[in-house]
């Protein structure tokens, strides 16, 4: 990591630990996240207050796919957000690799991701102190073969920029 992502990231973890707005927070995991070359990315927490039931924050992900995405359900059967709830791993994924066994909806939800440009990416499940389950999921438009390098090598700081944002809407949540 260069000095100059290092110096980022260091900025944005200070700022969203003093975050006082969603709009800061976004803006701060913005400025993080893409000095780790993730443009397009989604955090999603449990929220009992929300509609959804979750609370979202998303950056480079087209309001187009999220429409799809919330039109068709998808929320349900999501397998990287399924995988989050259940696990604490790190899940790498392909939206056009090793799906032949899932059911016809996974299925139909992969070709749909692949179809709005997203090739691969790495979800990140989070808990916060209290238990709270939330996941930080980056995409690339780029297959798993070429990225998963790339994703493996930004992990550790993917996960604190994740572990921070998770902490600062929960202090927000709390007000």
């Amino acid at each position: 990591m260069t000095d100059h992502i290092a110096i980022s990231i260091e900025t944005s973890l200070k700022g969203l630990a003093t975050a006082q707005t969603n709009g800061s927070i976004k803006a701060f995991a913005t400025t993080a996240l893409s000095s780790l070359g993730y443009g397009s990315w989604a955090f999603a927490c449990e929220n009992p207050d929300s509609l959804f039931g979750n609370s979202h924050f998303s950056t480079g992900i087209p309001f187009q796919w999220l429409a799809i995405y919330l039109a068709k359900g998808y929320q349900s059967i999501d397998p990287v957000v399924m995988h989050c709830r259940t696990s604490e791993e790190p899940f790498l994924w392909d939206a056009v690799s090793d799906w032949e066994s899932a059911t016809e909806p996974v299925r139909d939800f992969m070709r749909n991701i692949h179809a709005n440009g997203f090739g691969s990416g790495l979800a990140i499940p989070l808990r916060s102190s209290n238990g709270t389950k939330g996941m930080l999921s980056l995409v690339k438009t780029g297959r798993l073969t070429e990225l998963r390098g790339n994703y493996l090598q930004s992990l550790t700081d993917a996960r604190s920029i994740g572990m921070a944002i998770h902490a600062a809407v929960e202090r927000l949540r709390s007000k």
